[in-house]
């Protein structure tokens, strides 16, 4: 953004600040530069994307077969904890 002298007795300056300001933003939100405003545009696209209560995937078992952290023996599963298998 320009640097403007402006007067706070007067107001010189102030209205075209404002209107540089505001042009300025405008154009930006048009035209955004910034990669996490991009993310950000992507996420709220996203939002309408909801897993619905028949996709499923809240009750399927992990990638093992298992359901949480227990094994087939109703045991934790510290595999690597104690450095022994």
């Amino acid at each position: 953004m320009p640097f403007f002298f402006v007067s706070a007795a007067d107001g010189t300056n102030v209205v075209k600040l404002f209107r540089e300001a505001v042009k300025m933003a405008h154009n930006y939100k048009a035209n955004p530069t910034d990669f996490m405003d991009a993310v950000l545009q992507e996420l709220e696209g996203m939002e309408d994307l909801k897993l619905s209560p028949d996709s499923g995937l809240d009750t399927a078992p992990d990638s093992e077969g298992r359901d949480g952290d227990r094994n087939n023996n109703g045991d934790e599963d510290n595999e690597g904890a104690s450095g022994t298998s």
